[in-house]
């Protein structure tokens, strides 16, 4: 299928398309450049689902996520309106969701939301530069984020050498990966005031929202949550789905999804490898991944039928 390629210099945004005819949604995967890996395997899942597919994210230059104009999201938007579209939706992934629900949370022509293990504050900035050879560290002072120009407010990282201790956190717990406890210490020593949330009850259209218990990346579960919470307590008008599963890890992706990105047989062996806490519960696993594919197919083709 043909792809159309797009720059924040040319477009105002950073992006590659896959177009079918009918619904579009736009795809994040944490703060990824467009055309990886995983963001095309997402981009080729939605279009199976019968909806066009745009993958957006930063430029490659941006070496991670920090100050990133979520008037990129807006013009993106934009753009698909300009060509037809009609109903226009968007889904994140791990910190791809926490881009997809504050984009959506400012952009009210977006009718579709799904976030897969949301955090429900606002992320500072990232830097992947490779500085004294850590993959990843805080931009300090930065967010994530700007709106019209101005940083959106955001939770602070609790110390700058957060990778070697993310590594130390991996290593006690017997994973490949882990930062839990990092995430809790940051809520610990940071107010969890107004300004930094994300105001979900903005979100238009459908929201669906999918966590699991087990997840040693962020506790997701408890952010969702307080996401149910807040639309309790707050005027909107979205209609909100939310799952929580007790077994998945912090890969909750849908069942349909991951057999696009490797065998299932193969990824039933390594999930325990990257997440200990799966071991002995990698049916129950596959079980969340289906019942959740299952959800979202459902939430898009009502949203498409409405």
């Amino acid at each position: 299928m043909k792809k159309t390629r797009f720059t924040e210099r040319t477009d105002g945004f950073c992006g590659l398309l896959s177009q079918k005819e009918g619904k579009a949604v736009i795809i994040l995967t944490e703060d990824e450049y467009p055309d990886m890996f995983l963001v095309k395997k997402g981009m080729k899942w939605i279009n199976q689902m019968g909806c066009s597919a745009l993958g957006i994210g930063p430029e490659k230059s941006m070496k991670g996520l920090h100050n990133w104009p979520l008037e990129s999201v807006e013009n993106a938007v934009r753009y698909l309106k300009g060509i037809g579209y009609e109903k226009i939706g968007i889904c994140g992934m791990s910190s791809g969701s926490n881009m997809a629900l504050s984009a959506a949370a400012r952009i009210p022509d977006i009718t579709l939301t799904i976030g897969m293990t949301p955090m429900d504050w606002v992320y500072w900035g990232t830097y992947k530069d490779g500085l004294d050879g850590a993959p990843e560290r805080p931009a300090d002072g930065e967010s994530a984020y700007t709106w019209r120009g101005k940083p959106l407010p955001h939770m602070h990282a609790p110390y700058p050498d957060y990778w070697n201790q993310v590594k130390a956190e991996a290593k006690r717990r017997g994973d490949l990966v882990a930062a839990l406890d990092f995430h809790n210490l940051a809520e610990e020593k940071q107010p969890l005031t107004e300004d930094i949330m994300i105001p979900i009850e903005n979100i238009q259209g459908r929201l669906l929202l999918a966590g699991a218990e087990d997840d040693v990346l962020w506790d997701t579960c408890r952010g969702i949550r307080r996401m149910e919470k807040r639309l309790k307590e707050k005027e909107h008008s979205c209609q909100c789905e939310t799952l929580i599963y007790q077994h998945c890890s912090h890969f909750i992706f849908p069942e349909s999804l991951i057999k696009l990105i490797i065998p299932a047989a193969a990824y039933d062996l390594l999930l325990p490898l990257i997440f200990k806490e799966t071991k002995g519960y990698v049916q129950e696993c596959r079980e969340s991944r289906t019942d959740f594919d299952a959800h979202i197919r459902a939430t898009v083709r009502e949203w498409m039928e409405e």
